[in-house]
Order: C-alpha cells, then structure tokens, then sequence
C-alpha cells in the first residue's frame, strides 16, 4: 500500500554519519548497499511461509501487533536468529525499538533503547533510504552491540511509505556472511509489506482515535453512524458504493463475500483490479460491462437484471443513483444471491415434469392395458386356429412344420405382452420366494425386443438352484431399469450386455462387502460396454433426479428406484465404473434354501362335452370361431353369440338349456362380468369361464359373486382350454 499521511516528513537527511565508511560497490566490502530486486529468488517455500506471514500482519488489530508478528514470523516460521523493529519518532528524530524475536530478546527488553538518526547503521539506512549489509561486523569500524550480543553480520532496510520514513528493519546473524542474495531478496519484500501493513495499522489506528474524539464531542453523531455501519454490514445484500466516476467509494463485507475478494485485493482499493476479478467470474461479462456503462451514461436510471456465474451461482443485482440534497453523489449497487431461490424454482419445474411424465406413463399402463387386450385377442385367433390346424391328425407335413413355427412366434409374442404388462403393473411389495435366473431370463427377453440388434445380450444363469426372498414385480423392474440405462450407454456401438446369476458364499460377501449380514449370498451382476461413468458422478448416481443424460433424454429416477427397491428387499448394490471402461452393476440378495417341489401329477384325460351345450360369447367373430371349433371337436354342441345383449336373451329366456357359459370379459353394452352374474342368478349351477385378453384386477370375491369357476387367458390353445374345461366342469 502506497500513499503519505498528515505528519510532517523528517527534516532532509544530514550528511552520512562517521561512524560507518561511506559506501561502496566492492562485493567483498564488509559493508555494502544492498541492491534492489524484484525478488527473482525468492523459492516457492519461502513464498509459501511469506503469505502466511502476510495473514498474522493482516490480522493484527494494532501497529505494536503487526510489528510483533512479522518479528516472530521471520524468526519462528523462516528461522532467523533475532528480527528487530526500529520505528522513527519524529519528536526526537530518533529511532526507538518497538518489536523484537529471536536470541536477543532479553538483552533488548531490559532497557528501553533508542538511537539517533547520526549513528550506526540503523542511522546511515535511516538517512540513505537504502538498504544495508554488513556481511562481517568485525570488520566494520565502531559496529555498536549491547554485552551479551554476538552479531557477525547485519541486515538493515528502511521502512517507507511514499517518502516517509517509519522505521528501521534489522536482521542479525552470529554467522559471518550469513545473507544470501536470496535471503536479500526475501527481506527486501518483507520490508516493503511491513511497511504497507504498519501504514495500514497507524491509518486505522488514527481513524479509531479521531472516531473515539468524535465520539466523545458529539455522541448523537456517534449513534447513528453505529446503527447505520451495523445496517450496512448486517444486510444480506451485498453493497457498493461508487462515485460519479465510478470508482469505488465503499463496500460492506457482504459484497467481499458475494463476490469472494480476497482480503488483499480489497485492500488496495484498486477498482480496476477489481472489476477484473468481478468480470472473471461472470458467464457473460461483456453484457454486464456494457449495462455498467449504460448506467454512467444515464445517473438518473434505476436499474435490475440477472447475473449468472460460471459456477453456477445467480444473483439479482439492483442499482439506483445515491443522492445528497437532492443532488447525485454516486450509485449504490446491491447484490443479493439468489442461487439457492433459482435451483428451488428449477426443482419445482423438474417436479411438475416429473409428475406430467409419471401422470403419462400411468396413461401409457392404462394404454398398454388396452393394447394388449386387443393384441391378445388377435393372437388367439392366430394361435387357436392354428392349434386347430395343427392337431387335424395326419402324418407331418410342410405345412404341419409352418404351423408348429407359427405357434413358437405366437408363444413369444404372448410372453412379451406379458412382460410388458407385468412391468408396467403396480403392485404392493409382495415378496415371496423366487428364483432369480427366471426373472433374469423375462427381463433378458423383454430387453432384447427394445434393443437395437447391434447390441447384444448374454445371460449366465447356470445356477438354477439359487434362491431370494423378493417381490418378482420390483425385482423385474430393477433389471430392467439398470438394462435400459447400460443400452443408452452403448448406443451407436457393438456393445455387449451380460448379466449372471451366481451364488455367493458368506465368506466371499462378507470378505468383500463386510457391511454384508453373514449368511450366503446370490449375486446378480450386470455388465456392458459402453463409456462408464465419472468419478464425480459415480458418488451421485443413486440420487434422485440426478442424469448425465442430455436435458430431456432421462429424469435421473431410474437408478434411485433400483436402489430404493434392493434396499426394500433386504439387498446390497455395489457399483464399478470408469470412463471408457463400462459400468459393473452388482445386486446382492440373502439366499434362501429351495422351497419344497410338489411333485407334479400324471396330465388328466382330456375333457369330452358328450353332447353337452355350451354357449360362447365373445365380440371377436375370430374368437367365436376358434372357441366353437375347439369346443366342438371335444365333444360340445357349442353356439355363439358376438353380441352380448343377444346372448343374455337367449340365456334368460332357458337358463337351464345351458351346460357352459364361455364368455369374454372386455365386451360393448354388457361386460362379461355383468352377463355372468346375471346368468349366475338364473342359474346357480351353470359353469360359467371369463376369456380375457388383460386381466387387470379382478377380485375373488367379484368371481365367485358372478359364478365364474375358470379364468382363460388370451391367447390359448386347445390344451389351455382344456384345462379350463376340466376345472370349471369337475368343481362342486
């Protein structure tokens, strides 16, 4: 820091004193000048130790303080062997110590010492304005030190502050030749920062006192520049003042921490400085220097905009022109961070998407509902007409192996409108006992429908004999869920998604994982090729809301409800990943010991009608059709009705004709529930099977209400039919 104050300067130096030779530029003169530098060797450590020493100054309250702390600095951080601080009082033009470390500390303390300006070399430093270097005391003419004292060489530098001399700066050795031009170096700049901070300190301390004298003359004064400094700085706004110029004229510690200025810079009042620091922060600061400018070219205006910064922090910033009797002084300009207020409003909005998006995929499962039940009505016309077809007798044809090919693809669209609807279902944490390779093996086959074929899928589930306690639903939906995020994370490659089922024991979990309960383990792993995952956005990806997909692509729930869902089953994740190295998924779960098998019994004989009368009601004139055909070559006398009303017509008029009610569930004007409960009141003993493409929920209490003994899923064949037949016809 850099500037004069209100007292009078020292009188012009005299002539160099006698007491010293007069100076020279001989190297190897015991004493010399010490040449200025701009500190070129001074090391990284020293630098390191100069700004710790720079904050002990810095935070010193007093001038006695500052002194104190750069004398101990120097000796207990830098390892000097004594520091002494001279400061020059000019009512007696001499030079008095004020500050003292090291191995002459007692020596000094016991007497106040003082020296004039006409002696030694604290006086020819004093007088030169320069520095100097006795390298070996001995060798310099009358060198004054106390008894006790073993000084061989001698570092002085004057302490100024623009032209005026505050004091003198000592370093002392009890080696000859103990300064190295580094060490010179190093004392040079500390010298200069003394005397900025001891600048500093006496300005505040003169400050402190003229406000004490003020406050002593004109108390009212006094109280209410108090209430309006603690106003100024208890704000949560940041605050600046500037001039008409421009320049600053004040600041409260808010606007310092809003903007993280450092100390220092703040210091030295340098508005250049400044704004730079302030520009640098700022995403755009053309804009806010261009809006800067706006303002000093129009002092009336009142202004208001939004600052955003690199980091991501957002402020409102305000302006308005400061005015003293009416007239413009300056500008005042506020701060206030906002960041926290923006990412609430930003989460909220992410919320509201998040709700639209779960509302749509809770429309897309009542859509899914839908479809099925229409795709599954298509697919047993397909599937019972080809069954039909099939099992005509006959020796084997061509045409026989078609069928059988078609009957395999109308299997495998089955189980995909399966998975797809167990997947989309909402069901309640119902946790039984599973084998997982099962439901590795759906979620694998309703994955690879949704892949591209440049991805692959490989699955190890050789350990068929591993057991969980889990709910099948929830299972399925954390496969699925780490499944669709590793085929985002290959795509556009040939990549590679493997997922094995394997059993752990609980020496191997508990080796590895030991927050793992003791017990043994299945471990299902999930790995793929694609480009992995950060090392900051691995500690995140259970988060809710949180993706490193593009906005719009994921809403970061994906992971968080596989976490949520392993936790509810008792289960462990772990992750590995790094970029370009793929992602490694890992579930663990308690094994549980294979429940009992119940032998399964010998196929009963198929069911024959013997001519008794069954009644088949369905919208689908292709599932009427395929039922008839398939009751009748059982034995049946079968009509068909695709008109529900029609049917309950001809049911009510002789409900008693009847020896089967074969009726769809989803149908216009008259549900199947509907027309078996009624067909249930005019004939309790009527065995009544619901078709059903989708069956969503349906009660027991609604079965046995309505008279139905026997649910037929859509599409079946002719030995599902069967089964229904047996069931519904045998029960009491």
């Amino acid at each position: 820091m850099s500037g004069t104050n209100n007292c009078p300067g020292p009188p012009p130096p005299p002539p160099l004193p006698s007491a010293v030779p007069p100076p020279t530029d001989d190297p190897k003169a015991p004493l010399r000048e010490v040449a200025s530098s701009t500190a070129n060797h001074v090391e990284l450590r020293p630098l390191s130790l100069l700004n710790h020493l720079m904050a002990q100054m810095a935070t010193a309250h007093t001038s006695d303080q500052v002194l104190q702390a750069a004398c101990c600095s120097l000796v207990d951080d830098f390892g000097y062997h004594n520091v002494t601080i001279l400061v020059y009082e000019p009512a007696t033009d001499s030079l008095s110590i004020q500050a003292n470390a090291g191995a002459y500390t007692s020596i000094l303390s016991a007497r106040p010492l003082s020296f004039p300006l006409s002696e030694g070399l604290v006086g020819l430093a004093a007088n030169s304005r320069k520095a100097w270097l006795a390298t070996d005391t001995g060798r310099v003419p009358r060198f004054f030190q106390l008894p006790g004292m073993d000084i061989r060489s001698e570092a002085v530098f004057p302490l100024i502050a623009g032209a005026t001399l505050l004091g003198i700066f000592t370093i002392d050795s009890n080696q000859v030749d103990a300064f190295t031009a580094g060490d010179l170096d190093l004392l040079s700049l500390v010298s200069e920062r003394i005397a900025m901070e001891l600048e500093r300190s006496r300005l505040i301390e003169r400050l402190r006192q003229e406000l004490q004298e003020r406050e002593r003359a004109e108390s009212q004064a006094r109280q209410s520049l108090s209430m309006l400094n603690a106003a100024f700085n208890s704000t949560a706004d940041g605050l600046l003042l500037v001039n008409p110029q421009g320049r600053v004229a004040g600041f409260n510690q808010e606007f310092l921490k809003l903007w993280r200025i450092p100390p220092s810079l703040a210091e030295r009042r340098d508005d250049d400085a400044m704004l730079a620091f302030a520009l640098e922060q700022l995403s755009d600061p053309d804009r806010f220097l261009a809006r800067v400018r706006e303002l000093y070219a129009a002092p009336e205006e009142i202004s208001s905009d939004v600052l955003e910064f690199k980091d991501g922090r957002v402020f409102e910033r305000y302006s308005i022109p400061q005015r003293l009797e009416g007239e413009i002084v300056g500008r005042v300009w506020s701060f206030r961070d906002i960041t926290a207020r923006r990412q609430a409003e930003e989460t909220e909005a992410r919320l509201h998407k998040q709700l639209l998006r779960s509302q749509k995929m809770e429309a897309l499962g009542t859509l899914a509902g839908g479809i099925a039940h229409d795709f599954n009505n298509l697919l047993a016309g397909i599937m019972g007409n080809a069954d039909l077809l099939r099992s005509s007798g006959g020796r084997e044809t061509e045409r026989d192996r078609r069928l059988a090919d078609i009957l395999q693809a109308c299997s495998r669209a089955k189980e995909l409108i399966r998975g797809i609807l167990k997947f989309s279902r909402r069901e309640e944490n119902h946790r039984r006992p599973v084998a997982p390779a099962e439901i590795v093996c759906e979620a694998a086959k309703l994955l690879r429908s949704s892949f591209p074929a440049s991805l692959s899928i490989e699955t190890d589930v050789s350990s068929q004999e591993t057991w969980i306690l889990a709910d099948t639903g929830q299972l399925h939906q954390a496969i699925m869920n780490i499944g669709a995020n590793a085929g985002y994370a290959m795509r556009g490659t040939n990549g590679l998604l493997r997922i094995v089922v394997s059993p752990v024991s609980e020496e191997q979990a508990t080796r590895r994982f030991p927050q793992l309960r003791a017990r043994p383990h299945v471990r299902i792993a999930i790995s793929d090729t694609g480009e992995g995952i950060s090392e900051a956005a691995l500690g995140r990806i259970f988060d809710p809301f949180f993706t490193t997909k593009p906005f719009g692509d994921g809403t970061g729930m994906g992971l968080a409800i596989v976490h949520g869902i392993v936790q509810s089953n008792d289960g462990f994740i772990n992750v590995e990943s790094a970029p370009g190295k793929g992602t490694l998924l890992e579930l663990y779960f308690p094994a549980i010991p294979r429940p009992a098998i119940t032998p399964k019994a010998p196929p009963p004989a198929p069911v024959r009608g013997a001519g008794r009368r069954a009644l088949v009601v369905d919208d689908e004139k292709l599932i009427t059709r395929m039922s008839t055909q398939m009751l009748e070559r059982l034995g049946f006398e079968v009509s068909s009705f695709n008109n529900p009303t029609e049917a309950w017509t001809a049911l009510s008029q002789n409900p008693f004709h009847w020896d089967l009610l074969l009726t769809d569930l989803s149908m216009p004007s008259l549900s199947g529930l509907d027309l078996a409960e009624r067909t249930h009141k005019a004939n309790p003993c009527l065995p009544i099977i619901l078709m059903t493409g989708y069956l969503s929920s349906l009660a027991q209490d609604q079965e046995k209400a309505a008279g139905i003994q026997g649910v037929l899923e859509k599409p079946f064949d002719a030995e599902a039919l069967g089964a229904a037949l047996r069931n519904a016809l045998t029960a009491p």
